[in-house]
């Protein structure tokens, strides 16, 4: 994985004030914690060109956790919300909260 310090510069989320970048205010990625949704955070997070092109203002991943994923997929969920720090919103059926 990339440096974790250098996405302070390059990722904007949620929580930080609002820039001067042309484009969406909000970018929302929802995450599955598959290899495609994985792939695009990473992109976002630690490739500044391409979190310029699609998302330069504050991002927020939202993830909906029905309960039923495997173990890896949960595994793979909380390492990658480790590694981007904030900006996340876990949405949890109210049955298994």
């Amino acid at each position: 994985l990339a440096d974790p310090n250098a996405r302070a510069a390059v990722a904007p989320t949620l929580f930080d004030p609002p820039t001067a970048n042309p484009g969406p205010a909000l970018t929302v990625l929802t995450f599955g914690g598959g290899q495609d949704s994985t792939a695009i955070l990473y992109k976002l997070v630690f490739d500044a060109a391409f979190r310029l092109r699609y998302a330069p203002n504050r991002l927020l991943v939202i993830m909906s956790d029905t309960g039923d994923e495997s173990p890896d997929t949960y595994q793979n969920s909380a390492a990658c919300s480790s590694q981007t720090a904030r900006g996340w919103l876990v949405v949890k059926r109210p049955d298994r909260a």
